[in-house]
């Protein structure tokens, strides 16, 4: 979740290292103004390796927002679920970027009925 502007938003991801089958997923709340400053922080969990070899390489993120609680599952194995209390309702933005790497990146979008 995001400003338009991205002045002010949650930052969901993952980075792998060096050494092979080593990374982190995470969901980084420091940038979430709305939260008071104790919780302005950064959850992260162990990233499963990734399908594939080389540089071709899968990662899938599932990513459910659901009003103010935001879950991320990393290839159907870490799970990680934050609170995030965004300073303004439009602070409903998405932004997608890569950094270090070229990346292929699918996005698929759908709104959740209530119930």
């Amino acid at each position: 979740m995001a400003s338009l502007g991205l002045d002010e938003g949650t930052a969901i991801g993952f980075e792998r290292f060096e050494d092979p089958g080593r990374g982190h997923v995470f969901i980084d709340r420091s940038a979430a103004l709305g939260n008071e400053p104790g919780h302005r922080d950064v959850r992260a969990g162990p990233l499963p390796s990734a399908e594939g070899s080389g540089e071709e390489q899968d990662q899938e993120l599932h990513v459910y927002v659901d009003n103010s609680i935001v879950s991320v599952i990393a290839s159907e194995q870490t799970a990680i679920t934050a609170w995030v209390h965004p300073s303004t309702e439009e602070s409903s933005a998405i932004a997608l970027f890569v950094e270090g790497a070229d990346a292929k990146i699918e996005v698929e979008v759908w709104e959740m009925g209530s119930i």
